[in-house]
């Protein structure tokens, strides 16, 4: 073998792998609702499927098709068991699927990229010295490479390419399509988008049998039979195969067993179906909807007399759909700071106020509800803990509430303890002096303050500033006392966070815990987004998988389940909603934002049963289903203190002047 076919041969086998390891993570997501599936054994499914693919296809994969490479023992083609046995044990196996047993036996972390990195050295290493890979020595098989077909990946790549333009152009529809419907009602994006694509192919097809993407680079789609698409035809190879048997059916049926998160469906039946269609196509050389529907792709030349018009029509679309976006964000969304013309942040288009409204409004105008500060500090009548959810950690306003709060002399006499997410446990003898020392003037204190911790914004040093005050306004035994919880040294810009985040939340609820158990006080938790999310008894008997998988290791969790009946958490109004794929939203679509801007009133309430506490939980969506978690059963209540419009930002530069070392 020489080495350019051990070469070529390991980037056949790096796309293997990926193929596989795409696969796996896909199954990691979908059998969690069935459940025990251990990671190892999904590895050594999936592995077994793709070599017995492989054994059946004359030791053909994806890697060596794409490769130009295939297996050969001698003269003649190996035996499907000789195939199957190089690539399930000799490969497989001997990498990866021992190794990955011996790394659960000891606990170890496991790492894909480190098996790879072994594989390539070793069969490398082998290779220097007998010329041929530890695999193909034991197997006696070997790799020859196979002569090239220029015509095919420039089909292929024509395809890819005309692909992407239509799916910009159905999401460009989509969301000129969202802006004009959200005056009457409101369709999630990606509801609306799957419609938008739907009826764009469909009216494409049937009108001029194809797409502009297909029309753009030349490609049509006729029957194998007399070179014309029919409609049966169509509806066979675009509604029954490609979309039917693709998502809409796989997609129902996830949903009836209680997914609900349309957005990770969507995603992983896309790479799903990716990954099928690559492996059939490398075996078949054919799209596996076209051997159905028994069509193909005609190949027509790009004609240069038609080519400036059809990049003027392409242009003149994505500018003016560019444009009316551009102009709809920045109207709505004044900012100083701008990415790609858009004022940043970019600001997704909300519900206008229409009937779906009206449940929260005539909650919100129909019910006496207390004020934010009434709220927090009646919860502590019947409460040990109350954890406050931030809204952002740059906000300012909020920090105004907390230190309103917190300074209140009901708070002081009857609690006078807080604990926040942020700052160095092993700091915590200073932040008693600070607290209990008093400055002869402000810069004193601010350049104290400034070496507590190396904070991002400037509104945690104002807070413990006013403290400062504070406590030498009182007597001492009336003092605030303020606890850091956290396990590392803040360095905002460059932080090193252990590598199992939910160990930092354990820890940070065990400084809470032990100081409960000393103590036996009350105590103000301040912390952000998931930290603070805690599902409910009764939640949990509902939803057992969901407390154990995505919601039992959270900072909250451990104190509400430490002490269920004197724990209360309550949400501030302010963080987006973040579903799987990381898609930043309003919560529930913008209807919450539209109620309050109405109101426009501080207020706290509980949210069980109240028309915002039996809404899905939508704040963060855990990392498969989350079915009919609602927001009752993760917080006890809610404050709405402002509009994002009335948000405030300070920065820390007036520390960073003060003590620039710190920041250093």
């Amino acid at each position: 073998m020489t080495l350019k076919k051990h070469f070529y041969w390991l980037c056949s086998f790096l796309i293997d792998f990926l193929i596989v390891f795409l696969f796996v993570m896909v199954l990691k997501r979908l059998m969690a609702y069935v459940g025990g599936i251990s990671f190892e054994t999904l590895y050594i499914i999936v592995f077994g499927l793709y070599a017995l693919i492989i054994a059946f296809s004359k030791g053909k994969s994806v890697g060596r098709q794409w490769m130009r490479i295939q297996l050969q023992s001698g003269e003649i083609y190996p035996s499907k068991s000789k195939i199957f046995i190089r690539e399930f044990f000799l490969q497989w196996g001997i990498f990866f699927i021992i190794p990955l047993y011996v790394i659960k036996c000891f606990n170890l972390p496991f790492l894909s990229y480190h098996l790879i990195a072994v594989f390539i050295v070793v069969n490398t290493l082998i290779w220097a010295i007998v010329k041929t890979n530890f695999v193909d020595l034991i197997s006696k098989t070997q790799i020859i490479t196979k002569l090239k077909n220029n015509s095919k990946p420039k089909i292929n790549f024509r395809l890819f390419l005309a692909f992407i333009l239509d799916v910009a152009i159905a999401f460009s529809l989509t969301l000129l399509t969202e802006m004009l419907l959200l005056q009457w009602v409101f369709i999630k994006t990606i509801y609306l988008f799957l419609i938008v694509y739907c009826i764009y192919y469909m009216i494409s097809y049937l009108l001029l049998s194809q797409t502009f993407g297909k029309y753009f680079f030349g490609i049509s789609i006729i029957s194998k039979v007399d070179n014309n698409l029919s409609l049966m035809s169509f509806i066979k190879r675009e509604v029954i195969f490609k979309l039917g048997l693709c998502y809409v059916l796989p997609i129902a049926i996830l949903i009836s067993l209680g997914w609900v998160d349309i957005y990770m469906l969507v995603c992983y039946m896309t790479i799903f179906n990716s990954v099928f269609m690559i492996i059939y196509y490398s075996i078949n050389k054919e799209l596996w909807w076209n051997s159905l529907s028994s069509t193909k792709y005609s190949l027509s030349n790009l004609s240069i007399k038609f080519s400036p018009l059809k990049y003027l029509i392409i242009l003149a679309f994505f500018g003016i759909t560019y444009s009316i976006i551009l102009i709809n964000n920045n109207t709505n969304n004044p900012a100083e700071h701008k990415v790609l013309g858009f004022n940043y942040p970019i600001k997704k288009a909300e519900y206008p106020n229409n009937s779906q409204i009206k449940p929260y409004s005539d909650f919100l105008s129909n019910n006496k509800l207390q004020t934010p500060k009434e709220y927090i500090l009646s919860l502590f009548e019947e409460n040990d803990i109350v954890i406050l959810c931030e809204s952002d950690h740059n906000e300012d306003t909020q920090w105004d509430f907390i230190y309103d709060v917190v300074s209140d002399t009901s708070f002081i006499n009857n609690v006078g303890t807080i604990f926040t997410e942020y700052g160095y446990t092993g700091k915590q003898n200073e932040v008693d002096d600070f607290l209990n020392t008093n400055f002869s003037d402000d810069t004193l204190m601010m350049k104290q303050a400034s070496t507590l911790m190396n904070y991002k914004a400037g509104n945690f040093y104002n807070f413990m500033t006013k403290l400062n005050k504070l406590n030498n306004t009182t007597v001492d035994s009336s003092n605030i006392s303020l606890h850091f919880t956290d396990v590392n040294i803040w360095q905002y810009l460059n932080s090193d966070w252990p590598s199992n985040v939910h160990s930092r939340d354990s820890l940070m609820a065990s400084v809470i815990i032990n100081w409960h158990k000393k103590a036996k006080k009350k105590c103000l938790v301040i912390t952000n987004s998931r930290h603070a999310f805690a599902i409910n008894k009764s939640a949990i008997k509902k939803h057992p998988e969901v407390y154990k998988t995505h919601l039992g290791k959270n900072e909250g969790q451990y104190i509400y389940d430490y002490c269920p009946d004197k724990t209360a958490n309550v949400m501030l109004y302010g963080n987006p909603s973040i579903n799987y794929i990381e898609m930043i939203k309003p919560i529930q679509n913008g209807k919450w934002r539209t109620a309050f801007l109405n109101n426009n009133t501080p207020i706290g309430f509980d949210l069980a049963n109240t028309p915002f506490g039996e809404e899905d939980f939508d704040l963060r969506a855990p990392r498969t289903r989350y079915s009919n978690i609602k927001f009752q059963d993760i917080f006890t209540g809610f404050v709405f203190l402002n509009t994002k419009e009335q948000h405030v930002y300070i920065n820390r530069k007036v520390y960073h002047y003060i003590n620039p070392k710190v920041y250093q």
